[in-house]
């Protein structure tokens, strides 16, 4: 959205939503710092509820390390508008800029934020599906097969950001297809089972 548009949206939601107009206490008494609840079940930052995950959180040290402009500001509530709103399944989030702007450092921050794993895995125009998914490996003379970090983020239910995935080749995104859309599961055909 535009940044005109986007604030009327954001007006709209603060009129209707339950509890938006609440104010959560603010960690930290500096100024560029975030307006942060850390609860037994979710972690309101900004204002925006998230569903908090199983690691621990060190929101005083997240925060100090964590450099809060406007631009950051703005991005960040983007983010945690899409992810957002309590335990349901969110469809995947595609974040476009370029490089170097912090996208990926903004959806790291907020993994930790809430307790949750995120997984990195960069792209290139040479990755290969088992890059993603895994291969067979010879461990002491036995063949078997090892997950790759794709299929090891979901059993973990883990975040992942599939870094400069417009580099990645069309086999690629034809392999993770199913677990981008509706379905949510990846097939792997080397052992014949669905994550």
């Amino acid at each position: 959205l535009s940044e005109s548009s986007e604030a009327k949206v954001m007006e709209e939601i603060r009129r209707f939503l339950p509890g938006s107009s609440k104010a959560p206490r603010r960690i930290g008494q500096a100024a560029g710092t975030l307006d942060v609840v850390v609860e037994k079940e979710a972690v309101c930052i900004e204002g925006y509820w998230i569903a908090r995950g199983p690691k621990e959180i060190d929101a005083q040290r997240l925060l100090a390390d964590f450099c809060v402009t406007e631009s950051a500001r703005r991005n960040l509530r983007k983010i945690l508008r899409c992810v957002s709103g309590g335990k349901v399944v969110r469809p995947p989030i595609l974040l476009e800029g370029p490089t170097g702007a912090g996208k990926t450092s903004l959806v790291k921050f907020v993994a930790a934020m809430t307790g949750h794993d995120c997984v990195r895995i960069n792209n290139h125009e040479h990755t290969d599906l088992q890059e993603y998914i895994g291969q067979h490996v010879y461990d002491h003379g036995v063949l078997k097969f090892e997950e790759g970090p794709l299929v090891k983020a979901c059993r973990a239910g883990a975040w992942v950001v599939l870094d400069e995935l417009n580099l990645a080749p069309s086999e690629v995104l034809e392999g993770i297809n199913r677990l981008l859309d509706d379905n949510r599961e990846i097939h792997i055909a080397e052992t014949n089972t669905t994550v």
